[in-house]
């Protein structure tokens, strides 16, 4: 048997019961989170020199349901550096920005914004990254 509550437009699997020989009964989580989740975002000062040290900025989510997600990089001044979409079947997910814009060439060095956006849950993650050399 499950337990499925309703977690706004969806339903979610919580539980699973188990029953074992002698009639005893344990509950054994299925689901560990409910909802999308940023969960680590590292490389915030980055290089993208190909030296092997912090050339990447990378962002990590659980992403239980498989939801599209975009990601964009703006400059500082709000001009869009690179737009990257991502579909998954879901679980956790790496986003991974190399410091090219959508020409394919290195930004040059400064501050970028970041935005994470999940249109189904209408829904936005958003920081800074720093790009030096």
């Amino acid at each position: 048997m499950r337990i499925y509550p309703r977690s706004g437009a969806r339903w979610v699997v919580l539980l699973t019961v188990v029953m074992l020989v002698g009639g005893v009964t344990f509950l054994q989580k299925v689901h560990g989170g409910t909802e999308f989740a940023l969960t680590k975002v590292y490389s915030r000062l980055f290089t993208p020199n190909n030296d092997g040290l912090n050339d990447k900025f990378v962002i990590e989510v659980d992403n239980p349901y498989g939801d599209d997600f975009y990601v964009k990089i703006f400059a500082i001044t709000g001009e869009e550096v690179v737009s990257l979409k991502y579909t998954d079947t879901g679980g956790k997910q790496r986003v991974v920005w190399d410091g090219k814009d959508n020409s394919n060439f290195l930004v040059p060095p400064g501050v970028f914004v970041y935005h994470l956006y999940i249109p189904a849950l209408n829904k936005v993650f958003s920081g800074t990254v720093v790009v030096a050399y």
